[in-house]
């Protein structure tokens, strides 16, 4: 009696999903004609978990942190200008403010 093994599968489930996903955003991207429409894809990519809610979670988290730092940004810029010491002010105080919205 011979044993037949199963072929391996190049890539599974998550990487079509990704891939996919990513080719979709950019398309979107470009059909409203948004700048660095390829920030899209790399934004899927870093979104998309193993389950759907995995992947629902982390793109919460990734707008409340762009929206908080944009938030940071702005007062911080406007109040300082814009010379490299704003940026490490920023830095400063966005991290541990991510970090403390994180724990809760």
């Amino acid at each position: 009696m011979k044993l037949v093994q199963r072929e391996q599968v190049f890539f599974g489930y998550r990487t079509l999903k990704t891939a996919i996903g990513a080719a979709v955003a950019i398309f979107i991207a470009q059909w409203l004609n948004l700048d660095f429409f390829a920030a899209a894809a790399i934004i899927t990519v870093l979104c998309i978990r193993g389950t759907k809610k995995g992947s629902l979670r982390k793109a919460w988290e990734l707008f409340v942190a762009s929206m908080t730092g944009l938030f940071f940004a702005v007062v911080i810029f406007e109040v300082l200008g814009y010379h490299p010491l704003s940026l490490a002010v920023l830095i400063v105080l966005f991290i541990p403010a991510l970090l403390k919205f994180k724990s809760h």
